[in-house]
């Protein structure tokens, strides 16, 4: 099982290095870090591509600036994604824990064992920081999303989930016209479609 992670990245150079460890250091996960640089007028594209040099699971696309819904749309209409199992997004001043992909995948990977060709997300917690130090969680009480209507009511953050290879598929297979792409504020509703 492999996990593509898509990054979307425009003058993220401050924080983009400390993101791009975090998800590198992912334990018991086969992973490719998908870098789409949308126009960005800092160091953010020199500074991936030092990174990919050295380690091949690191791919940079550059673009011109789309804003990051799009950005994030490009990403998951790259050909290439449909030789991966699970797709994982990612922002560019997020850190992750060393098990988040880990945890996330053994339960897709469990929710799968009913019907492999369910469109599937799961999602986790995180914490919010400031220059101030830590904050709030995303989710301040477990919460159980039963369809993509519940979820249309209670927002879920983008950085925080995984989505199987069937739910990718109806992203690409709908009209980009048809819908938003969300970066970490939306969530999937149950016309497939992306909400913000």
């Amino acid at each position: 099982m492999k996990i593509a992670i898509l990054l979307s990245v425009f003058n993220g150079e401050l924080y983009l290095g400390k993101q791009v460890k975090s998800i590198l250091e992912q334990k018991d996960v086969k992973l490719d870090l998908f870098i789409r640089d949308d126009g960005s007028t800092d160091g953010s594209r020199e500074l991936v591509e030092s990174i990919a040099a050295t380690d091949p699971r690191v791919h940079l696309i550059i673009g011109h600036n789309v804003g990051y819904k799009r950005s994030f749309l490009e990403l998951v209409n790259e050909p290439s994604m449909s030789d991966y199992d699970y797709f994982a997004f990612a922002d560019q001043d997020d850190l992750w824990k060393m098990n988040k992909l880990a945890v996330l995948q053994e339960r897709i990977v469990t929710l799968e064992e009913k019907n492999i060709h369910l469109p599937i997300m799961v999602y986790s917690n995180g914490k919010v920081f400031s220059n101030q130090g830590e904050g709030r969680r995303l989710y301040q009480r477990p919460r159980i999303i039963s369809s993509f209507i519940d979820a249309s009511f209670r927002p879920l953050y983008g950085m925080s989930f995984l989505i199987n290879l069937p739910l990718r598929n109806i992203l690409v297979e709908t009209e980009a016209s048809n819908f938003d792409l969300w970066g970490h504020d939306g969530c999937l509703d149950c016309n497939n479609k992306i909400t913000t």
